[in-house]
């Protein structure tokens, strides 16, 4: 098996087929994989996706880059950082 530690699946549209493309990938490749998020709607997109694929696991995390959307709001984050395996 291997290990995928760094990918976005949650930027994947659902419409166009890639995402399933990708998933299929996953699975007849035997690839582990974490799926990173970078703000709050990513990793509810991440967990989304994960949730009938024991392979993935969605970790929360707020990129530098969306930083100062959450810097006046922290509390609101420790629950998701309570139910991720890791965060960043």
């Amino acid at each position: 098996m291997l290990l995928d530690a760094h990918t976005h699946l949650d930027m994947y549209p659902d419409d166009d087929g890639a995402l399933t493309a990708v998933l299929a990938q996953l699975i007849q490749h035997r690839i582990f994989t974490l799926s990173v998020s970078i703000d709050v709607p990513s990793y509810q997109r991440a967990r989304q996706i994960a949730a009938d694929a024991p392979h993935i696991i969605p970790l929360f995390g707020i990129h530098p880059w969306e930083a100062h959307r959450y810097a006046n709001d922290l509390p609101s984050l420790v629950p998701l950082m309570a139910e991720t395996p890791l965060f960043g």
